[in-house]
């Protein structure tokens, strides 16, 4: 920073190009063809302040009143919220263990939106059969795939799938990614890949909604990508991140075995299930405690909704993951045993003295060390049409000050990877950019 402030502090202060500084689109285009398979060029990358930012735009631009939208059901409330403002008829579409799944009955859409590298809020990765299916069905009804690679960094198979945007041969598919989890929120950078015939409208509508994004630390960014340090710093916390991942899936089975954690190989959370009826009870009982739960049927559109959580790891530390999961078990244990007949203060007071070791009506609790939590286990959605406050990777509440969760105090477990200092803290932080 302080080098490209020295250099030409007197054109960073100035107003910049709406699309983006060149050199941070010309890295950001050079990462995506290497590391996501995508097939773009520097010209094609416009730079936003946050991928709800990307969706507004491609709604307000891509979308008239009365045009069908398909949204993966359960999906992110942001893009609804974005399509229906945009005067969108959604339409939401089930997802099954390959992805959105596609049927015949479905409407002709106007555009379809997608998270294929993991689906959200379910986590599944869609499958390649399914990609080329859901290619095929945008070619016939002319539409476009609005392809939403939230955390597509933080893949953890040996093999995985590319960029949906790698295989589109028909330039249907809008990519949008976004650093506020890869690096921090309040960098507030994100960029979408264009289909070349919509770069020069899409830019003067940017122009138009608030110019550009900061100017210095475009050149920071540019120059922590081109420098090699953004790679090696996805190298360090990916194998870091899936160590949390498999310890929080661990705990869980121990400590709430009701729960149904679904496995996936990419993200920064998990969904777990829970069993139907209990979601609202459940959740009252561990958000009494501090845990910052929101139920996972708030993602749904329909009827017809699973029930459960979603539980995020990446930014909490082992030693207060299995604290966390210990809590959230008693919790379970409090709720399920003694809910009959008490009100929810009753509930919650119950909850806190079984936490606390006092034992509660469940009988002999947890011994030692109080409530006193920082929200490590929460949902990553769960505000609708509130763009301005939520972004995908608001798994975390408000921490102590001074504790962030960050990669330097964790404990190895099992094959937890060793610590090392890290190029960034790489903190998960609570609004998605």
């Amino acid at each position: 920073m302080q080098r490209h402030w020295k250099r030409q502090a007197p054109r960073l202060m100035s107003y910049g190009d709406p699309q983006g500084l060149p050199e941070l689109r010309a890295a950001i285009a050079s990462y995506l063809v290497q590391s996501r398979g995508l097939i773009c060029a520097p010209e094609q990358v416009l730079i936003l302040t946050s991928s709800q930012q990307g969706i507004q735009l491609i709604a307000q631009l891509l979308i008239d009143a009365g045009d069908r939208v398909w949204l993966e059901e359960p999906g992110y409330l942001g893009a609804r919220s974005a399509m229906l403002s945009a005067g969108a008829v959604v339409h939401p579409v089930p997802v099954d263990g390959e992805g959105i799944a596609l049927a015949a009955s479905h409407p002709a859409p106007r555009l379809i939106y997608t998270t294929p590298s993991h689906q959200y809020p379910l986590g599944m990765v869609m499958s390649l059969p399914r990609r080329m299916a859901l290619l095929a069905e945008a070619e016939r009804h002319n539409a476009w795939i609005l392809e939403d690679d939230y955390d597509g960094e933080f893949q953890y198979s040996p093999h995985p799938l590319p960029a949906l945007q790698g295989l589109d041969q028909q330039g249907r598919v809008i990519y949008v990614g976004t650093f506020s989890k890869s690096l921090f929120g309040s960098l507030r950078l994100a960029y979408l890949v264009l289909p070349s015939a919509l770069v020069e409208p899409f830019a003067q509508a940017r122009a138009a909604f608030d110019g550009h994004s900061n100017q210095l630390l475009q050149a920071v960014t540019a120059d922590f990508i081109q420098e090699g340090h953004f790679a090696a710093y996805l190298r360090q916390v990916r194998p870091l991140y899936r160590s949390r991942r498999d310890l929080l899936w661990s705990e869980l089975a121990r400590h709430c075995p009701a729960l149904t954690p679904l496995r996936a190989d990419s993200g920064l959370q998990c969904a777990a299930l829970l069993p139907q009826g209990g979601e609202s009870r459940w959740t009252s009982s561990g958000n009494a405690l501090g845990l910052g739960l929101r139920p996972l049927s708030g993602c749904y559109l329909g009827a017809e909704r699973q029930e459960g959580w979603l539980l995020g790891y990446a930014a909490v530390g082992n030693a207060r993951l299995l604290e966390l999961c210990r809590l959230l078990g008693e919790s379970w244990r409090v709720s399920t045993v003694d809910s009959s007949g008490l009100g929810e203060q009753e509930l919650e007071q119950e909850v806190r003295t079984a936490a606390a070791g006092g034992g509660g009506r469940g009988g002999g609790g947890v011994g030692g060390g109080g409530c006193e939590l920082l929200a490590g286990l929460a949902h990553p959605g769960g505000y609708p049409l509130k763009e301005e406050a939520r972004e995908k990777g608001d798994v975390l509440g408000p921490f102590p000050e001074g504790r962030h969760g960050d990669a330097h105090d964790v404990e190895p477990v099992e094959e937890v990877v060793p610590e090392a200092p890290l190029p960034h803290q790489g903190v998960y932080v609570s609004v998605r950019g």
